[in-house]
């Protein structure tokens, strides 16, 4: 499925169980290391004298990969003080601390974008990145990994309900590359995450709920996952090729540059704006993507005489990047024909417009009628095509 991965070539022992080894150029950090840790005591209730909020809780954060100011909070009000530590910025990490379960502790959440009146929760820690040690980002996916879920889940401690001590949280131990390596790791694996959610989602499109909501296929889809979130963040793949040639579609990480950088501390800075900084690639994107919340018109369009515009043209290829297309009969691709991307065969349509626009919630019979020259057939092969190659990949 992803062509051009490899292991490191020179690897050494991380002196940690769950990690095993890492590669030789590579340091191991305890999470006091690299994050400042804040633990919430703001709770839901509302008392008079205190500042209004809005409260990233729980469930926010067990049940999202990333915390953004599209979401519903929860209101509740905070102290001056509570604001002024709890108060969430673009590129903190949230993991839950507290739960029933044992398994259920230590769930991450990026935080990509929040106002200033969200605050973190009770029943959460707060990791903060320290400037030139490790990116948001990068931390979210290390988290998220199993060799250090692992970590949290044999340091929780009770019966009936389980909870991480701070020190427990603090001692836990990750894998820190280079802020180059991070920023390329958390570009792949965003890729390859997007990928299979692409895979489900057009699924759906194709053949509907039904037959997707099989539980074994998921469950065989989500161990894919984790298990490549777990090879990669242990240096057990050497993604750095393929992800130099994957667009950077990540949050602005300055914690992990160089003190010295002018703007370092924009992500950190208590202000008006938050931290609220991006990439402008990915607001880029996300402004196309909303595009057709209305239905009125396709993310990706053409001009009046039918040939792709140049500035859309030339936008990288995220559906293209991490399939192998070369025997597919319903693309092609040539030098010079619209930057050289994979098109639908016989136009210019490129691929990568099918995937933008499923994703934004067009149907197929939509997507055939923005685009004329493309038929539901090729529309079905290309889905099949990339489906059979996902297979062979959890068939490894």
């Amino acid at each position: 499925m992803i062509p051009g991965l490899k292991p490191y070539p020179d690897m050494k022992d991380s002196g940690v169980k769950w990690l095993g080894a890492v590669p030789a150029h590579w340091e191991v950090h305890r999470l006091r290391n690299v994050a400042e840790m804040r633990v919430s005591n703001v709770d839901k209730h509302t008392r008079e004298g205190e500042r209004p909020v809005r409260l990233c809780n729980y469930v926010d954060v067990y049940k999202n990969d990333q915390i953004h100011s599209g979401m519903t909070f929860m209101l509740a009000t905070a102290t001056a003080d509570e604001i002024g530590r709890f108060r969430l910025q673009c590129g903190d990490v949230l993991i839950t601390k507290d739960s029933e379960a044992w398994n259920d502790i230590g769930v991450p959440a990026l935080v990509r974008e929040v106002e200033c009146d969200v605050v973190s929760g009770y029943h959460l820690a707060l990791l903060r990145p320290r400037i030139g040690r490790v990116r948001g980002d990068y931390l979210f996916r290390a988290i998220q990994s199993l060799p250090v879920t692992y970590q949290f889940h044999v340091r929780a401690n009770g019966v009936t309900r389980y909870g991480l001590s701070h020190e427990a949280i603090k001692s836990t131990r990750i894998p820190v590359p280079s802020a180059a390596e991070q920023a390329e790791i958390t570009r792949f694996l965003d890729h390859a995450d997007r990928r299979i959610q692409r895979y489900i989602h057009a699924k759906q499109k194709l053949i509907g709920t039904a037959v997707l909501n099989n539980r074994n296929q998921t469950a065989l889809l989500n161990e894919y996952r984790d298990r490549l979130i777990a090879d990669v963040v242990t240096g057990k793949l050497d993604v750095r090729d393929v992800a130099a040639s994957l667009p950077d579609s990540s949050i602005d990480n300055t914690q992990a540059e160089d003190e010295t950088a002018p703007g370092n501390n924009a992500m950190l800075a208590v202000g008006d704006n938050q931290g609220q900084r991006f990439d402008e690639g990915y607001d880029a994107k996300r402004r196309r993507k909303t595009a057709i919340a209305g239905r009125d018109r396709p993310a990706h369009r053409l001009d009046t005489d039918g040939a792709e515009k140049e500035e859309e043209a030339a936008l990288p290829s995220e559906a293209t990047k991490m399939t192998d297309w070369s025997t597919c009969p319903a693309v092609e691709r040539k030098p010079g024909k619209v930057s050289g991307a994979w098109v639908f065969a016989g136009t210019r349509i490129p691929l990568y417009a099918l995937y933008e626009n499923l994703a934004c919630g067009a149907t197929i019979d939509e997507f055939v009628e923005w685009f004329p020259g493309v038929d539901a057939q090729q529309v079905q092969c290309v889905l099949e095509f990339e489906a059979n190659a996902l297979r062979k990949t959890l068939a490894r």
